[in-house]
């Protein structure tokens, strides 16, 4: 070849390169384009969803606080309707939300511990309750080698399971939904569950499984009349479980039902507690007859009681029960306890109960009777029956447990003797209460009476600790059950005292004890100081008494369990006030009201007490003011933001709140208009004190 045709074909090769380089770049391009304009219709589709939600979160929640009035039964008819609309309005948006979270690459998996057993107990409640009014039996099982204490994120399982129970529910007339969980793999380190929902509705055509995790689709358009919902809760579902490392799938045949599966890898918690099912020696070996027309909600049951040493005998239906229970008492060896389902065809449980205690051979028989639907006055029913336990499904193993135990009058912490009476759920749960005790760690007097009068409200005995010092001395010599601890206190704070308590070299006698944290701090680095010092959890000041109750509730009654969790939830953020701005309410009686549950006398009592105590806290005020102490002026600021927000002295807390800020800053001079702010404000409210208080 010519040296001249080299050239040439050599500049030929160049603009080649040269094309493809520009065609790559343009195509890099053009992607970026594309993924621009989705990110964009994202955004928008993000943003839309947060705007729809705020009007529907108020149409809900009016709805809510009108069914608290007086109305007529054609109004209350009107309420459920507009309820119900808005719930599914509400799940709609949620689920656009959550789409277009995907869309844009923002969903986000967390991770930290909780408790698999305490979260499924809690996820399974809503699809029961569902099923229970289609008239369906719901049957809800966990294998007991399956570990509690994991990391993960539970929010988002618990979004996959309702998504799944849900259509199970949806799409079932008749028949049972299912829900088993299952230990799939198992390490020193991880654990792989496997969730199984079933159900006996509609099934699923062949064609059409491979479609089914596709966004926006359903099986045909005539489901999607019939049944509504927009199809994203399937494809939601698949993203979020390959987020967490899953995988998910479905088995089906069209009018036979459907069993959609999902998997998830879990780490298992560093340091957990041992976890061990505790029993009585003499529990084991005790003779049990199930009675149940439904053969898988049977095997559950079959699984639990032998779990617990027991001899199980199943029976399904009353006339088969008669027979085993007759040919068994000749024999001289009768069953110790006969467990039933209340509703079964041909004769229910309530008809069975009654042949027993009218026969004579039988009527020593002790029973505990189980319901789907837990109606007012069924309990008083079984009791005139002769049942001697009563429960609401679905199931938990440990509540059967602990209701077998009782009516057997088998000695333990909770029963130490037979019962008189029905055992009920209720009854459990105040028995446990009474044994927890609490250790309440506050300084303020109007916190202290307000905390203590809403736990003996609640069942729980409760001691007093005015400091962090106190409390870890409290802790040296006594046994406790729970903290509730305040963070701003005088000698010892709340961080420095948990610090110890969790300090194996200290001489407490549990340093795991749970520590709760309840405090006027609401920003979320005072929640990460609180969890970072040891506490499990953190409530923010005013105390609402249901989430009190609530969380109380969690952590004693896994306190056998040694459970522990980390707090989740967001913490609102603190209002911002310039100097210059007036304050808006002075208070609110009907807020403090609804705080200690209507308590008239309580109200007035806390009251009385702020107002002698309010000089005493402004004394120390003004003589950190005087000494030019800013950081004492802001903690004491601080303790009279915290107590007046308790009894809903509104412009009291905002006004204390504009001290503590002005003190954080070291601004002597914003400190003083904000105190004399503070001092006028407390006249206003002596002033309406005396007239909204009831003599």
């Amino acid at each position: 070849m010519s040296i001249s045709a080299q050239v040439e074909k050599t500049t030929e090769d160049i603009k080649g390169i040269s094309q493809t380089k520009n065609l790559q770049e343009d195509l890099q391009k053009a992607l970026r384009a594309v993924d621009d304009a989705n990110r964009s219709k994202a955004d928008f589709l993000a943003n839309m969803t947060h705007e729809l939600r705020t009007p529907m979160n108020g149409i809900i929640g009016m709805t809510g606080l009108l069914f608290d009035t007086p109305l007529n039964e054609e109004q209350k008819d009107y309420l459920s309707t507009i309820q119900k609309c808005a719930d599914s309005l509400m799940s709609i948006v949620n689920d656009i939300l959550d789409f277009s979270k995907i869309e844009s690459g923002r969903m986000e998996i967390e991770n930290f511990d909780f408790n698999l057993s305490t979260a499924l107990d809690e996820m399974i409640q809503v699809p029961a309750a569902k099923a229970q009014e289609k008239g369906l039996e719901f049957i809800y099982q966990v294998e007991p080698d399956i570990p509690s204490f994991l990391q993960g994120d539970p929010g988002r399982l618990r979004q996959v399971i309702m998504n799944l129970s849900d259509n199970a529910v949806r799409f079932t007339e008749k028949g049972e939904v299912v829900i088993r969980v299952k230990l799939e793999d198992a390490s020193d380190t991880h654990v792989k569950v496997r969730f199984v929902i079933m159900d006996t509705g509609i099934g699923i055509p062949n064609i059409e499984r491979d479609r089914l995790f596709n966004a926006f689709h359903q099986v045909d358009s005539s489901v999607t009349r019939r049944y509504g919902g927009t199809g994203l809760g399937l494809a939601i579902s698949k993203q979020l479980v390959e987020q967490m490392g899953g995988e998910i799938g479905v088995e089906s045949k069209l009018d036979e039902g459907s069993i959609f599966w999902f998997t998830i890898p879990f780490k298992k918690q560093v340091n957990a507690p041992r976890e061990a099912f505790l029993q009585p020696d003499n529990m084991i070996g005790k003779r049990i007859l199930l009675i149940d027309d439904n053969k898988t909600s049977l095997e559950v049951l079959q699984r639990c009681c032998e779990s617990w040493g027991c001899v199980v005998d199943l029976a399904q239906g009353g006339e088969m029960a008669f027979s085993l229970m007759r040919a068994v008492h000749k024999v001289g060896a009768p069953y110790d306890l006969v467990i039933m389902d209340l509703q079964m065809p041909e004769m229910d449980g309530a008809e069975i109960g009654r042949i027993i205690k009218t026969d004579p051979d039988l009527k020593d028989t002790v029973m505990i009777i189980l319901s789907p639907s837990g109606m007012r006055g069924d309990a008083s029913r079984m009791k005139q029956i002769g049942f001697a336990g009563y429960l609401t499904k679905p199931i938990r193993s440990s509540q059967l447990y602990d209701c077998a135990v009782a009516v057997l009058g088998l000695k333990t912490d909770d029963f130490h003797s037979p019962v008189s009476g029905i055992v009920t759920r209720h009854e459990i749960n105040e028995k446990k209460k009474r044994r927890g005790r609490i250790l309440l760690v506050e300084d303020n007097k109007v916190n202290q009476k307000l905390a203590t009068r809403l736990l003996e409200k609640f069942g729980y005995r409760s001691d007093i600790a005015v400091n962090g010092k106190r409390a870890v001395k409290a802790l040296e010599t006594a046994h406790y059950d729970l903290v509730l601890m305040d963070i701003q206190m005088p000698e010892m704070d709340g961080i420095e005292a948990t610090k110890i308590i969790r300090d194996p070299k200290s001489k407490v006698k549990n340093h795991e004890i749970p520590i709760i944290a309840m405090t006027a701090y609401v920003m979320t680095e005072d929640r990460e100081k609180c969890l970072q010092a040891g506490m499990n959890d953190y409530l923010t000041k005013p105390i609402n008494p249901q989430e009190l109750e609530e969380v109380i509730e969690e952590y004693l009654f896994l306190a056998d369990l040694g459970d522990v969790k980390q707090a989740s939830a967001e913490v609102p953020g603190e209002n911002a006030f310039e100097d210059g701005q007036s304050i808006q309410g002075d208070f609110n009686r009907t807020e403090l009201l609804g705080r200690v549950n209507g308590d008239e006398e309580l109200c007035n009592e806390l009251l009385e007490l702020f107002v002698d105590d309010f000089p005493v806290q402004m004394a120390t005020l003004k003589r950190a003011m005087e000494r030019k102490d800013m950081d004492l002026v802001s903690k004491q600021a601080h303790t009279i933001k915290g107590a007046a927000a308790n009894i809903g002295a509104t412009a009291l807390r905002e006004a204390a709140f504009r001290i503590e800020t002005a003190g954080k800053g070291q601004d002597p001079g914003r400190v003083r208009i904000a105190t004399e702010m503070l001092d006028k404000e407390f006249e206003k409210f002596e002033t309406i004190f005396s007239k909204v208080k009831i003599t």
